[in-house]
């Protein structure tokens, strides 16, 4: 996504996101998506199923690109708390986190464990914001 508009520099994140940094990089249980799929249950009750990537960025975006097909997925240029931050590593879109206001996105790397970052520190860290997303439960997509 091209068009979205990114949030002002942070301020302090919502205290709600401390209690998730520092959980460590699991290879194919605690990865990027586990770690945001984990979030998103305790939180906000999304019941969102993942697929483990081992570690593999090709994968990864395989299995990113196959989500973001679902139609519960809906992209957003104002993210709100808890939506899905889409971002490139590298040249592969092979990562996601957790949108925390007030600007800030708690995701999972392999050599921190969980991080809370604000957005204008990610390329620091080697992400590119691809896009947010914002989940709907089937039920709000039939009505």
């Amino acid at each position: 996504m091209t068009d979205r508009i990114a949030a002002p520099h942070p301020a302090q994140p919502s205290a709600w996101a401390q209690a998730y940094v520092g959980l460590p990089y699991i290879l194919g249980a605690g990865e990027c998506a586990h770690r945001a799929a984990l979030v998103w249950r305790q939180e906000f009750g999304l019941e969102i199923e993942v697929s483990p990537a081992h570690g593999n960025l090709q994968l990864a975006q395989d299995l990113i690109r196959a989500e973001l097909q679902r139609p519960n997925w809906t992209p957003v240029r104002r993210p709100q708390e808890g939506d899905a931050v889409v971002m490139w590593k590298g040249r592969l879109l092979a990562h996601v986190g957790v949108w925390v206001a007030p600007g800030h996105i708690l995701h999972c790397t392999r050599a921190d464990g969980m991080t809370l970052t604000p957005e204008a520190e990610l390329e620091a860290q080697g992400f590119r914001v691809f896009g947010f997303f914002r989940w709907q439960a089937a039920e709000a997509l039939a009505a």
